[in-house]
């Protein structure tokens, strides 16, 4: 291969129109998406970026083919990555999305690059509030360092620099990286959560041969989960649920002995907003029964390589059945963010989407043949899910408190937790009178991980404001209802909401 290769700026711009066509379909929208991300600073810079990426990698690609080269993808790929790096010299690329994935350029050509837009698509998806000058700067980064890491294992003269031009401008592509190509290997282990091995609930369960589901007195259960997980308040249909699929699992043996393996076990699909309490009731179920508790955050789900993701989904189902072959009673499966790995087959135009959810349906048929194997997935959006997926679920609304008791619960609750934690009790007791008004005008403010911030950050606040970090014991001074409300309308200045309203102005909603 030449040591040397020049384009045009005339070559560019004719290729640019294919490039478009192909970034603007409905797979990807991109130009569409850029524009409505509402973390940026100048879309039309940012899309002019990433188009000229795969403008010149398509290019390069052509002219690197042409001369029998057989790295030419991975080249061209790396190469492209350099031209426009210097967009970003003072953006930070920390954005980790991209971390674990690796394109296969084994691939012929457009199959690679269309696997990277469409991994950066995705992240646009799944990342806010990061801004997306980072997240294209992670991706810039990640395709010059996987491009790279790809020539090397296949045995490119990594020592030799490539020099190319386009227009007047020179440019340089290092071979080096800073990291070794990772494994191909899904480690389900490391998405086990420790804190749900807690000891199974006592509960007193009539004898096999007089039991009657629907007659269970499931009270002396609901109150021991309750007590376990009074951070969630509300939501009775889902935690009578959980009780009922907690007996069950309390008394495997028998219901195995009666019935098919896959009529026991239930399918569950959370469905709700954000901040709701669906992740904790699921642990808090894993942790009542005794079970493993594997928390898999979909958008981390694919393979090394984009093309096989589908494999991991196999071997999420195969490392659980392997945890109860060593003797764990029982794996709760939580598929979080689960519309990032189950979205519809007829919207997506994606084979690689359609590969994902076939396997998944497989995996929840026969993962439910599985005696203690428990599939439960979370999403924001059962608008997006694939039909057949719905069909194996059964679905729980997991929305926002409807009743003050219940808003005041979890200030209480997580009140409760910060003062067990700093062993001084550090609030007054509050007057809910306001602070039920934020909720009324922005549900998010109903939510326990929005109360949960509100609250932290009322009392890092009102430590560094009191130099509390100079007193001790009963002497510490308390947080008061005005400083939690103070703290309200500071977290609603900085995330605003299409109702905002300043608590305190008398200003109509409709």
């Amino acid at each position: 291969m030449k040591q040397e290769i020049h384009l045009s700026n005339r070559e560019v711009k004719d290729n640019e129109y294919s490039v478009l066509r192909r970034i603007s379909r409905s797979r990807f929208q991109l130009e569409d998406r850029i524009r409505s991300y509402p973390h940026k600073m100048k879309e039309s810079s940012l899309f002019d970026t990433v188009k000229k990426f795969f403008v010149v990698q398509e290019l390069l690609d052509q002219k690197l083919r042409s001369e029998g080269t057989g790295t030419s993808i991975a080249l061209a790929t790396s190469m492209a990555a350099t031209t426009v790096r210097n967009e970003f010299l003072h953006t930070k690329g920390d954005f980790d999305f991209f971390d674990h994935k690796q394109i296969d350029y084994q691939q012929g050509f457009p199959l690679p690059s269309n696997q990277m837009l469409e991994l950066y698509v995705r992240a646009m998806d799944t990342s806010m509030p990061t801004s997306l000058e980072s997240i294209t700067s992670s991706f810039i980064d990640w395709v010059h360092k996987d491009s790279i890491s790809s020539l090397e294992s296949n045995g490119y003269d990594v020592t030799k620099p490539i020099i190319f031009k386009i227009g007047s401008t020179q440019y340089v592509v290092p071979i080096t990286v800073n990291e070794k190509k990772k494994g191909s290997c899904f480690d389900l282990n490391k998405y086990v959560q420790e804190s749900s091995k807690s000891k199974p609930l006592n509960v007193e369960i009539p004898p096999p041969e007089r039991i009657n589901l629907e007659r269970i007195n499931l009270e002396r259960v609901r109150n021991q989960v309750e007590l376990k997980a009074d951070y969630v308040h509300g939501h009775q249909r889902v935690k009578d649920a959980f009780n009922r699929l907690a007996t069950i699992v309390a008394n495997r043996d028998f219901f195995k002995d009666r019935y098919d393996a896959q009529e026991i076990f239930q399918n569950y699909l959370l469905i709700g907003p954000p901040g709701t309490g669906k992740t904790t009731l699921v642990k808090t179920l894993a942790g009542n029964c005794g079970l493993e508790f594997v928390k898999i955050p979909c958008v981390e789900l694919g393979s090394s390589y984009f093309s096989k993701s589908a494999s991991n989904i196999h071997e999420v189902y195969r490392g659980a059945q392997k945890m109860i072959e060593q003797g764990a009673p029982g794996v709760v499966i939580f598929f979080d963010e689960f519309d990032h790995i189950a979205k519809s087959r007829e919207d997506n135009g994606s084979k690689e989407y359609d590969s994902l959810v076939t396997t998944l349906n497989e995996n929840l048929d026969g993962g439910s043949t599985v005696a203690g194997v428990i599939t439960i997935g979370a999403t924001n959006y059962e608008g997006k899910l694939d039909p057949a997926i719905l069909r194996r679920f059964e679905k729980l609304y997991v929305g926002y408190p409807e009743t003050d008791e219940e808003v005041i619960g979890i200030h209480k609750s997580i009140i409760r937790r910060m003062e067990d934690c700093a062993r001084v009790k550090m609030f007054t007791d509050l007057d809910y009178s306001e602070i039920l008004d934020f909720g009324e005008i922005d549900q998010r403010y109903k939510s326990g991980s929005v109360i949960n911030k509100v609250l932290h950050k009322a009392s890092i606040e009102h430590d560094i404001n009191s130099n509390s970090f100079g007193y001790s014991g009963k002497d510490h001074p308390l947080i008061t209802t005005q400083q939690v409300i103070h703290a309200y309308q500071n977290f609603q200045m900085s995330n605003p909401h299409k109702n905002y309203q300043k608590i305190g102005e008398k200003v109509s909603l409709n």
